[in-house]
Parts: structure tokens; C-alpha cells; sequence
């Protein structure tokens, strides 16, 4: 991953296509974006790429209602 230079997080999945991991998100190609909250809880599984507008229409909706959870528990 150095050699290629590749930014962000990059997984392996072991056991081949037959890994818990694979499995458990129903993987079936190579390139998967997953959006996981800092909980460590999957919020999508089959995420949008971060070049799609969807995505940052997703995580904008995430903060608000993170902001408004957030403020109700603070009063």
C-alpha cells in the first residue's frame, strides 16, 4: 500500500471471498466503501464513493442529527 501510495483506510479480508468480514457486510466486489460512526457502528455497508454527491448528503444528515442528539443531551 505504500508502493501504490493509497490514501484513506484500506482493509484485507483473509480466508479469500469466505472471511466473517465478507460474509457478514455480503461483499462481492473488490472495491467497498462502508460508513462506519465513531461508535465503531456500521451506518451503511454499501456506502456511496466519496466522489458521489449522495455520500456528502448522507454524512450531513448524520452530523445534524449527531448535533441534535448531542444538544438534548446536554440540557
Amino acid at each position: 500500500m505504500k508502493e501504490k501510495e493509497l490514501g484513506g483506510d484500506q482493509l484485507f479480508a483473509d480466508k479469500n471471498w469466505m472471511s466473517d468480514f465478507i460474509k457478514a457486510f455480503n461483499i462481492n466486489s473488490i472495491l467497498r466503501f462502508i460508513l462506519i460512526d465513531p461508535s465503531g457502528n456500521v451506518v451503511d455497508a454499501d456506502a456511496a464513493r466519496p466522489s458521489d454527491l449522495k455520500l456528502e448528503q448522507q454524512l450531513s444528515s448524520l452530523v445534524q442529527k449527531f448535533n441534535q442528539n448531542t444538544h438534548y443531551l446536554s440540557h
